[in-house]
């Protein structure tokens, strides 16, 4: 249920925040909580915790804000494209390797069923290189547009920093240093800048 799990660092202390849930009569209340302050006896940060689903609601909403933003889908292009043109030279390296299969197939250099098997697998690489860059793009807009949630998205981050006053500081995806935070109000600044 907590979505954020082992994400969240503390803005005190650095500590990975844990989860909390006070379940009420008729319903529960989560928070994310530093694990420095959860037993009287460690009280040692000034951290209390942050309520789990304003958290979690606003780190959604900025990877969606980051992920409709126009340079994102450029790189996500550019990404495709790259494994696209590698897709292809396998697909050319497999051509020349059908070509030397026929002609060891007519000097009777392997039989039929050796054909047949190393054919197959060609075969399946064919099929998936001829999407386009297009479709692959328009298919991932389309999951990412409609949807794009903590669950899907979570695995891909590496960590979510909150200031002092739990405000959203920096979410950073895994393998990259940019902050998708900052990216995000780049983005909201432009379009309030071109209204």
């Amino acid at each position: 249920e907590n979505k954020l799990k082992k994400l969240l660092k503390c803005p005190y202390c650095q500590s990975t925040l844990t989860n909390l849930t006070i379940k009420k009569e008729h319903h529960s209340l989560r928070y994310y909580v530093c694990p420095k302050n959860m037993n009287e006896a460690y009280h040692t940060c000034p951290f209390k915790g942050i309520n789990a689903q304003m958290i979690e609601t606003e780190v959604l909403n900025t990877c969606k804000a980051y992920c409709n933003n126009q340079s994102f889908h450029d790189k996500l292009n550019e990404t495709i494209l790259k494994a696209l043109k590698r897709q292809q030279m396998k697909h050319r390296q497999s051509h020349l390797t059908q070509e030397q299969l026929i002609e060891k197939l007519a000097q009777n250099q392997i039989d039929i069923e050796t054909f047949k098997h190393l054919s197959a697998g060609s075969e399946s690489e064919e099929r998936y290189s001829n999407y386009s860059h297009k479709q692959i793009t328009k298919t991932i807009r389309h999951i990412i547009k409609d949807k794009l949630t903590l669950e899907t998205i979570a695995p891909f981050i590496d960590c979510i920093n909150i200031t002092q006053t739990k405000q959203l500081q920096g979410i950073y995806f895994k393998n990259s240093p940019l902050n998708i935070v900052e990216q995000s109000h780049l983005i909201i600044s432009e379009r309030n800048e071109v209204v």
